[in-house]
């Protein structure tokens, strides 16, 4: 897959799956979330489940997904079958190891990143101004997730015989 497609699935996708080691086990939550394909940011909460599995492990695994276009089964199949319903879609399986992140600038670069993201039109104080955000950077846990692998999975009908395509 391009680097243009994979960056455009980070940019676009809506949020991503973040899977952790807890003690007890293995947790997945959803997050919104910003990055390239070096580092990835979310916030939380300070004191949440996902800080301390983080600070238990900081090996995670994050799935995002871009739906293209659910394919339902009648579009392929004359007899009625179930059988070739599918969806077409773009996807990163992505390992790395997180960090919390503690200086004030750090977090206010992060959620600068996520509100480019999920607020693109502005309409906001930009985050640089730290005097004004100060508590809020206080009281928000900002994670970094230093990129170590990417796998990127497209499906979209590029392996259907001629016919079906």
């Amino acid at each position: 897959m391009h680097a243009e497609t994979i960056q455009r699935i980070l940019e676009t996708a809506p949020y991503a799956s973040l899977a952790l080691r807890e003690k007890e086990g293995v947790s997945v939550v959803p997050v919104s979330f910003a990055g390239d394909t070096e580092a990835i940011y979310f916030h939380g909460k300070k004191g949440g489940r996902k800080m301390e599995a983080i600070r238990h492990n900081p090996e995670v695994f994050v799935s995002i997904v871009e739906l293209g276009s659910l394919i339902p089964s009648y579009f392929s199949s004359e007899e009625g079958l179930a059988c070739p319903a599918t969806q077409f879609f773009a996807s990163l399986e992505i390992e790395g190891i997180a960090r919390e992140l503690h200086s004030p600038q750090e977090k206010a670069r992060a959620l600068e990143m996520l509100m480019q993201k999920y607020q693109p039109e502005g309409g906001y104080l930009p985050l640089a101004d730290e005097s004004r955000y100060a508590k809020a950077l206080e009281a928000t846990a900002v994670v970094e997730i230093a990129v170590e692998q990417i796998r990127p999975k497209v499906k979209y009908g590029q392996k259907l015989p001629a016919e079906r395509w």
